[in-house]
């Protein structure tokens, strides 16, 4: 008997299955179908095909082109718009940070990256020699432009600058002044962009502004000197197919503007190397394209059957198999948790029963302690049940991190664990759910308890240290027990995975999904003794 689920998965799979013959029929098809109208074509006609075919390639090349430049675009804007960069506090201290990450860990700006003042002088730069520190900009025209317009710039390079390459400059706004400017260096012939992977072995690709300097190879061809270089420029419309002369030779030029800028993408062809064996290489393709759609398709459809036949009765039997482990593991760890809480409960009403006076303060406090772990487990479970959505409000962390730990200390002393909490001076305010947070901290801190009391020997201490910084606020809980085992760490903060014998094994699991639904995150970090995890969260609300 099938289920749902399973027949669901059966079904996807089939979908699939004709999705994939179908989009293969249907390339093949049309693939086959151009080869055999451009053989039936005459020779003009052969000939008007290639130089299409050219001019789309350039078109399709300069828009990859164009959206390569715009990725960048974003991701220059998004450095700028950075609280670090911050040219008024009168340190780069974070500037340089925020572009030593920027450079080191994209490969988006390849050349490096620099910050530049409101005057046009290049503060720094990552790598420095990228652009040495103290060069000037100011009276260059597209930086008088971008004072203007606050708007990101693309500007090719002198030839003696870079070779090859090309700044993108995006302007620092603060409170609609300008002040200052970050450049980011792309390498044409070395990155994503390169233009080196052509169509055909003839094609030369080159890359100019719209007054027919060339940005791209760093040394210019020579017909790139010659008087009908620029009366190409000054043809419109500049998006278009048109013929030079090489000098004893003619070429077939395809050329396309960057959309958005002022950049030319052009491809230039001999036209005795377009238009070479034109019957034969079309007769060729002609017999590979009916062999390579004809044969694959075949081997295609049998696989696809003989895949379809096994997945099946494997698809039922996995999901079967996984929707029992996992009923199991969530009914043992809520029986194992309601259990021990009832236990607590009910050896603390026993104790109340048997005295005839009134019941001692101690035994009270273990009643509304297991209440409240009750209590506690029942709102992880919620949270474990659907995706944590904060309420966010600006909060104090460090009188949040005491009011986490007052309910904690009672026990810290009766176990005899010291417990300390190092925190810098100042308000150490944050955009967090409180409950949430708290949520998190409680759970660390009774690990750590957990930690240095089931051992054997050894100090019992728990330290929780409160920092902020530019990567924003950080709060640790390092205790000294005996640490993770080694065997767990990897899946430490999957579901049902403790380290302990009695442990649940969701409480770790909320908390790293309580921080990133924040913004940011929680790790095992290395210590030198015990165990460190760290909860990591942005400074600004999201």
């Amino acid at each position: 008997m099938t289920t749902p689920a399973a027949d669901r998965v059966a079904a996807a799979h089939r979908r699939f299955a004709k999705a994939a013959l179908s989009i293969y029929v249907a390339v093949a098809t049309i693939a086959v179908g151009l080869l055999v109208a451009g053989l039936v074509t005459d020779r003009t006609h052969d000939e008007d095909q290639l130089k299409h075919q050219l001019l789309l390639e350039t078109r399709v090349r300069s828009r990859l082109l164009a959206e390569h430049l715009g990725g960048l675009t974003a991701e220059l804007e998004r450095l700028a718009r950075r609280a670090e960069v911050d040219f008024s506090d009168e340190t780069l201290g974070p500037e340089r940070a925020l572009l030593d990450v920027a450079h080191g860990e994209s490969e988006l700006f390849d050349l490096g990256i620099a910050i530049v003042d409101r005057e046009g002088k290049v503060l720094w730069a990552e790598p420095r020699e990228f652009i040495p520190r103290g060069n000037e900009f100011g009276d260059s025209l597209w930086f008088q432009s971008l004072k203007r317009s606050h708007l990101i710039q693309v500007v090719p390079v002198e030839p003696d600058a870079q070779d090859a390459a090309l700044f993108l400059v995006a302007p620092v706004v603060r409170d609609g002044e300008f002040t200052g400017a970050l450049v980011g260096g792309l390498d044409l012939a070395h990155s994503r962009a390169g233009l080196r992977l052509v169509s055909q072995p003839d094609v030369i690709m080159i890359l100019a502004t719209a007054s027919g300097d060339v940005v791209y190879p760093s040394v210019p061809p020579p017909f790139a000197q010659r008087p009908a270089w620029r009366e190409l420029f000054a043809e419109e419309p500049r998006f278009g197919l048109h013929e030079l002369d090489l000098g004893g030779s003619e070429a077939v030029v395809a050329s396309s503007p960057l959309p958005g800028g002022e950049l030319v993408l052009l491809a230039f062809v001999p036209e005795d190397a377009l238009f070479a064996a034109i019957s034969q290489r079309f007769t060729s393709r002609l017999v590979l394209g009916v062999g390579v759609a004809v044969l694959p398709l075949a081997l295609l459809v049998g696989l696809l059957l003989r895949l379809l036949r096994q997945l099946g009765p494997v698809t039922r039997q996995v999901v079967a198999e996984e929707r029992l482990r996992r009923t199991g593991e969530a009914v043992n760890v809520v029986a194992h948790e309601v259990r021990n809480s009832l236990n607590g409960l009910k050896m603390g009403l026993d104790l109340v029963l048997r005295t005839p006076k009134e019941p001692s303060p101690r035994v009270v406090y273990q009643l509304n302690a297991e209440i409240d772990r009750l209590g506690s487990f029942a709102r992880q479970l919620m949270l474990f049940a659907k995706e944590p959505k904060p309420a966010l409000r600006k909060t104090d962390m460090s009188a949040l991190v005491d009011e986490s730990l007052q309910w904690v200390r009672e026990t810290c002393v009766e176990l005899g664990v010291k417990l300390r909490v190092t925190r810098p001076e100042g308000p150490l305010s944050l955009e967090v759910d409180p409950d949430m947070i708290r949520i998190v901290i409680s759970n660390l801190v009774l690990n750590a308890i957990d930690a240095v009391t089931t051992q054997e020997g050894g100090p019992l201490e728990i330290e929780v240290q409160l920092e902020i910084g530019d990567r924003g606020f950080g709060l640790s809980v390092e205790d000294s027990g005996p640490g993770v085992a080694p065997e767990i760490r990897a899946d430490l903060f999957e579901p049902f995975v403790s380290g302990k014998p009695s442990g649940v094994g969701i409480g770790l699991s909320i908390s790293r999904r309580i921080a990133r639904a924040h913004g940011g995150d929680l790790r095992l970090a290395p210590s030198s003794r015990g165990a460190r995890f760290e909860l990591q969260l942005p400074s600004g609300a999201r």
